[in-house]
């Protein structure tokens, strides 16, 4: 390890030299460009090296039952353990927002040394394993759900103070449940934050989403979904102009993406799978589209039926979708693997796809997963990884910052999201509940 850094820095001074070369040429040849000068005077090779020699720390936390554990990335430094249940990072990497033993507390605790930094009250709710529900969190903000779902809560992480909170706007007549959909009215189903942290959208079991103000706390728009429909997911646009919505059916099959523009409260795009279900993810700049349909069909020997997936990559437009095409193979359920779901990376540049590799024997059981470019639908890699025990479907994994790391029944595996290297694997006894990777910032 030494020896690989000691020439990535001789490289890297030596670049330096170059570079100020190169520098002196465009002063005084304005006819040499910076791009000129970068490829001419700075080899690629070097910058892969100068990338990962200032490549910031990066940790991945986990929560099995009763404790959470925090390790890095890039180093052979044992891993932490806490006695809290683990939820989320904060954005800067170094905070994480944890449920403390009893009371519905949540606590903000510095990741390396456990220390208490704020903590956050609502009311707890009925279940144990889940009792606040973390929804996103955004510079110095975290939005979550309390007292059984009845209020959203925005606090500020930095100082612990509590900065506003969103409930169902009309008064609610007792906790009467309503019977066609086993649903207690002013029940708020999910929420999210805008990613300027300037904008909440709050959507209810009375079908109905509402966009507010965070700091001012006025309504922006009002949708009211039809009736026997459900809203399953929304995400809101760095434009503050456009959201998007998975709507699904109660008592039909068939799912459907919207996208609509709150300014003129017009739908712009959607996208419809009549006969089954899809999962629609968009990059963290919602300038691209990954959708996943399932669908019931025959088997091929006509006895029984089995779920076909398909998976389309879009570019998304101010007034549509524009298809990427992928290049993945034939039957994609065999390429992908099974119960395929998709990520992308933190700046959009790869698509990564986590399937069950049913055509791979072996012990335990082993995923697949798979790398895409996004400009050119090209397939990059694929690797297999096997974990033992538990359930067939319990691999849990998460992307950011270059890593992605997955979690299984006793393990935990860390990989260069490019290469699909493998980082770290960290052993640790029992089923994966939650995973995060953090950037350290």
């Amino acid at each position: 390890m030494q020896g690989r850094w000691s020439v990535t820095l001789m490289r890297a001074l030596g670049s330096v030299a170059l570079l100020a070369h190169g520098m002196y040429a465009v002063r005084h040849h304005p006819a040499i460009s910076v791009p000129r000068l970068l490829s001419e005077y700075l080899p690629e090779a070097v910058i892969v090296d100068m990338a990962a020699f200032i490549r910031p720390t990066q940790y991945v936390a986990t929560q099995r039952s009763p404790r959470m554990t925090i390790f890095d990335v890039a180093t052979n430094t044992p891993p932490k353990f806490r006695s809290a249940f683990f939820h989320s990072f904060l954005p800067d990497g170094e905070r994480v927002a944890t449920k403390a033993d009893s009371g519905g507390v949540t606590q903000i605790l510095n990741a390396h040394t456990g220390r208490v930094l704020h903590r956050l009250s609502c009311a707890p709710i009925d279940d144990e394993d889940s009792p606040l529900i973390f929804v996103t969190s955004t510079d110095d903000r975290i939005l979550m759900l309390c007292e059984e779902g009845e209020r959203a809560v925005i606090w500020n992480t930095s100082s612990g103070r509590r900065l506003r909170d969103f409930r169902w706007p009309q008064p609610v007549a007792g906790e009467v449940e309503d019977a066609r959909y086993g649903m207690i009215p002013g029940w708020i189903d999910g929420a999210r934050l805008s990613a300027d942290g300037i904008q909440v959208v709050t959507w209810f079991a009375e079908q109905t989403v509402i966009v507010r103000n965070v700091h001012s706390g006025e309504v922006v728009w009002v949708f009211a979904a039809l009736r026997d429909t459900f809203v399953s997911d929304i995400m809101l646009f760095p434009d503050g102009q456009r959201l998007a919505m998975h709507i699904g059916r109660r008592w039909e099959v068939g799912d459907k993406l919207e996208i609509w523009n709150m300014s003129s409260s017009a739908m712009v795009a959607e996208m419809v799978n009549g006969n089954g279900r899809v999962k629609a993810v968009f990059s963290r700049d919602c300038t691209l589209l990954a959708l996943m349909s399932y669908t019931e069909a025959l088997r091929s020997e006509g006895h029984g039926t089995e779920v076909a997936q398909h998976l389309d990559l879009f570019r998304v437009r101010s007034g549509g979708f524009s298809p990427i095409p992928l290049w993945v193979g034939a039957p994609q359920r065999r390429d992908l693997g099974s119960d395929a779901e998709v990520r992308f990376s933190s700046d959009g540049r790869r698509m990564l796809v986590l399937g069950i590799a049913d055509d791979v024997a072996g012990p335990g059981f082993p995923v697949r997963l798979t790398t895409f470019d996004t400009d050119s639908g090209r397939r990059l890699r694929s690797a297999n990884l096997a974990f033992g025990g538990g359930d067939r479907r319990g691999v849990l994994w998460s992307v950011e910052g270059g890593v992605v790391a997955l979690c299984g029944h006793g393990r935990t595996t860390a990989l260069d999201a490019e290469t699909l290297r493998v980082l770290r694997v960290v052993e640790d006894a029992g089923d994966c509940n939650r995973i995060q990777v953090g950037l350290a910032v």
